[in-house]
């Protein structure tokens, strides 16, 4: 009898030997889970403020439309502009400062009156005694009783020269004289007049040496009869 051959040995080793599964008391407990918070310490969704509550009811004898109708404020008078009805143009109001185009007609007015006065009271009486009567118009024009503090010149122009309260000059002698006392003074004028333009052009208050002597201003009168 033939004998089978012998079959090779494989190489391939045997597998390894498996380590028993663990049993089920070794897997770890899963982790602990916090329980929810109880309702009251949730945080509160922000809903907003509250609605109003409901107007109370009007009372007897009111009806709804006076409820809710809204006050309004008395409305304010409007300033109305006066206007000259011998030039058109626009009135200052009294008070404000005089523009300087009129004090310095107002002064050339005043000029021709004292002039006119030394003229005729030159006829009457010596020249020393008709330049008094010139300056003496020059230095108290300002507190002539009967033209109400103003100058002949001052009256056409409505303005007035005040003190430092903006009283009138009337019968205030004194201050009228201090004001002036450059205006007396020959050519002096032309100097006051040259600071005056200076202090217009710089936008700065109107007031001259003799303003600041007498501690007065001039201003516009305000109203077509200068009153």
């Amino acid at each position: 009898m033939e004998t089978e051959p012998e079959k090779p040995q494989s190489s391939v080793p045997p597998p390894p030997d498996l380590p028993p599964p663990p049993p089920p008391s070794a897997v770890p407990p899963p982790p602990d889970i916090p329980p929810p918070p109880p309702p009251s310490a949730m945080p509160k969704p922000d809903l907003g403020p509250p609605p109003p509550s409901p107007a109370p009811p009007p009372p007897p004898g009111v009806t709804a439309a006076q409820v809710i109708k809204p006050k309004v404020a008395p409305k304010a008078e409007e300033e109305t502009e006066e206007i000259d009805p011998f030039d058109g143009d626009p009135v200052p109001a009294a008070g404000t400062e005089a523009a300087f185009d009129n004090r310095v007609i107002a002064v050339i007015i005043d000029g021709f009156v004292a002039a006119g006065l030394y003229i005729f009271a030159n006829v009457v009486l010596p020249s020393f005694l008709a330049y008094a009567v010139y300056a003496a118009y020059l230095l108290v024009r300002d507190a002539l009783p009967f033209l109400e503090g103003q100058s002949v010149g001052k009256k056409l122009m409505k303005i007035r020269a005040v003190g430092p309260n903006g009283e009138k000059l009337t019968n205030d002698w004194k201050t009228s004289i201090i004001r002036n006392v450059p205006l007396a003074i020959p050519f002096f004028g032309l100097i006051e007049a040259y600071i005056l333009y200076q202090k217009k052009e710089k936008g700065e208050p109107l007031i001259r040496l003799g303003d600041e002597w007498g501690k007065t201003r001039v201003v516009a009168v305000g109203g077509p009869s200068g009153i």
